[in-house]
């Protein structure tokens, strides 16, 4: 079926040489369930849909995201070389018979899928589908062409189709209204595929499927989408998960107290919480593992129950800087924890004896700025972590500016506009789960000076439009979503 895979791919690439000089006008979706989940059989292991109208306005606005990157144009062109190698062009022969919208169903999760799409000029496409050397079996169902590798595939999807369609079940229609469906590409996944997906997958590890599930609970079904912005590309993800635990909200704060122009932040809570139940999932698995995690807590002094989950069960951030630490340590990587002053000083404090007593390190009082911290040096090591507590946060860096930069008061990452910007235009809610963010503009050019002469002058000029990429998590009973926006400039 390479013949068949090669159009799919040069159609994908190459409607954004259509979208260059399309009007913009609307997709005319609306928000609508496409009419490819109206053919695909309900039954369906997974379901992907991609918009191929080249004159609606998501091609218009990938066609201009691409053309920020210098690459763009090579990028479709060696997909239109790639069709022109069959004998074919976009312009004269794909792009007349193409449909609005292509469609891939699966049927099991083995590598029997079916793709299909309404065409304006269905025998012209069939008769490019059949040419060899790998040819597609094809076939016209009710105005739509349809193609597969093997004829009993195609028998299957026909007669699958005739027993009710994807569009029309109450479990898509739920999935898939928490997302996008007016997007570049809509996806997904019901949750009879994942508990299969998860089973062999679990397979000779330390948890079982059934585990994972008890402790996390039962995906029922899992919806994603991408669609083209005018500064990016949006990312949702929606899942509905039954018996899984509630993760809490909260309205993210901690970005007052990191600097701003991270590499990587990660805001989250209920840290502490997540450990404890991955860690009990496994114990239950391993009942071994109590044993050994009592015997351990006892040599420390130290239960993770009392002494160390409560430090990190609310809202807790890391940020990684782009200032070194030390000569083996490139980065500066700073950990801070809304906690109870008592506790968070009481652990940090047994940990640092602890160093001492193993004669691996030592701990020594510093002032840093006015703040008075602990230094934790390592023996033999050029790298250092500092703490300080105060005002009702543990701060932890691994530099002394770094730790300075955390009690200081300007230059926060909750006041540098690039942050701020990136969470409006991925819209994220004022209460999250979950808030993660890097400053591209800060981290493309820092790894690429870490890789030096192995990146290229081509790869530098195509990373420079990437501007940020802000991801946020939400719960509301046993929906989950994940929203993303990756910024392009």
């Amino acid at each position: 079926m390479r013949q068949f895979r090669i159009l799919f791919a040069a159609a994908v690439a190459a409607v954004a040489v259509a979208g260059c000089g399309s009007s913009g006008g609307s997709s005319g979706t609306g928000g609508s369930i496409p009419e490819t989940a109206n053919f695909a059989p309900a039954t369906s292991s997974y379901f992907v849909s991609l918009n191929t109208d080249v004159t609606s306005e998501q091609w218009h606005k990938a066609s201009v995201l691409l053309n920020r990157f210098p690459s763009g144009d090579q990028l479709i062109k060696s997909f239109t070389d790639e069709l022109g190698k069959s004998g074919l062009s976009w312009e004269h022969d794909l792009r007349p018979a193409l449909g609005p919208e292509v469609g891939l169903a699966g049927l099991g999760v083995n590598e029997n899928f079916v793709l299909f799409t309404k065409s304006p000029q269905p025998d012209k496409l069939e008769t490019m589908l059949r040419e060899p050397p790998d040819p597609a079996v094809t076939r016209q169902v009710d105005g739509w062409v349809v193609a597969a590798e093997k004829e009993a595939t195609l028998n299957l999807f026909v007669q699958a189709h005739g027993s009710g369609t994807l569009g029309s079940t109450g479990a898509f229609k739920d999935a898939v209204a928490k997302v996008h469906t007016d997007g570049l590409a809509l996806a997904y996944v019901p949750g009879k595929t994942i508990d299969t997906g998860a089973e062999k997958a679990a397979q000779g590890q330390p948890l079982s499927s059934g585990e994972i599930t008890k402790a996390f609970g039962t995906v029922q079904s899992l919806a994603a989408s991408a669609t083209a912005e005018d500064n990016g590309v949006s990312i949702d993800v929606a899942a509905s998960v039954t018996d899984a635990p509630a993760a809490k909200s909260f309205e993210p704060s901690l970005d007052q107290t990191l600097p701003a122009k991270p590499l990587v932040f990660v805001d989250v809570t209920g840290l502490g919480t997540a450990v404890r139940k991955a860690l009990d999932a496994y114990q239950q698995q391993d009942p071994n593992f109590a044993q050994q995690r009592s015997q351990i807590e006892k040599a420390l002094g130290l239960t993770l129950n009392d002494d160390v989950f409560p430090v990190i069960d609310d809202e807790t951030a890391v940020g990684v800087y782009g200032a070194p630490s030390g000569v083996s340590l490139p980065v500066t990587i700073d950990v801070v924890a809304k906690t109870d002053e008592a506790k968070a000083t009481k652990l940090m404090e047994r940990l640092g004896a602890l160093l001492e007593l193993g004669d691996s390190g030592k701990a020594s009082p510093v002032d840093v700025n006015g703040l008075h911290a602990t230094e934790l040096t390592f023996t033999g090591e050029d790298i250092s972590v500092l703490w300080a507590v105060t005002d009702g946060k543990l701060l932890i860096s691994t530099s002394r500016a770094g730790l300075a930069a955390l009690h200081g008061s300007s230059g926060k990452l909750a006041d540098d506009t690039a942050y701020t910007d990136a969470l409006s235009a991925g819209d994220v809610p004022s209460k999250v789960t979950l808030l993660v963010y890097s400053d591209l503009q800060t981290a493309v050019p820092f790894f690429i000076n870490v890789g030096g002469s192995s990146v290229d002058a081509e790869t530098k000029a195509n990373l420079k439009p990437l501007r940020s990429v802000v991801a946020s998590a939400t719960q509301d009973g046993d929906s989950y979503a994940l929203s993303g926006f990756v910024g392009i400039g």
